[in-house]
């Protein structure tokens, strides 16, 4: 992945959505030598998504498996004072 400059990536952003888009390129752009974010192609960001969602449900039915003791909403929102 090409690390740009915020700067240069301000003055080239069409090609570099292009490219992201079309290319399925992917991109660190940096502040100060320090990346900053990441330019991507939607699809990219949907694949990512749906890999997040699908390892939470993971971790959620794991959760739900270990048993416990269960907190109702209203009982939670009055232990956090909400």
């Amino acid at each position: 992945m090409d690390t740009l400059k915020i700067s240069d990536a301000r003055k080239n952003l069409a090609d570099l959505a292009n490219r992201a888009f079309y290319g399925r390129e992917r991109f660190w752009i940096s502040r100060s030598g320090k990346p900053l974010v990441a330019l991507i192609s939607v699809e990219d960001l949907e694949h990512f998504e749906a890999l997040e969602d699908y390892f939470d449900g993971l971790a959620a039915d794991a959760a739900m498996a270990e048993g416990g003791e269960r907190v109702t909403w209203e009982n939670l929102k009055s232990e956090l004072g909400l």
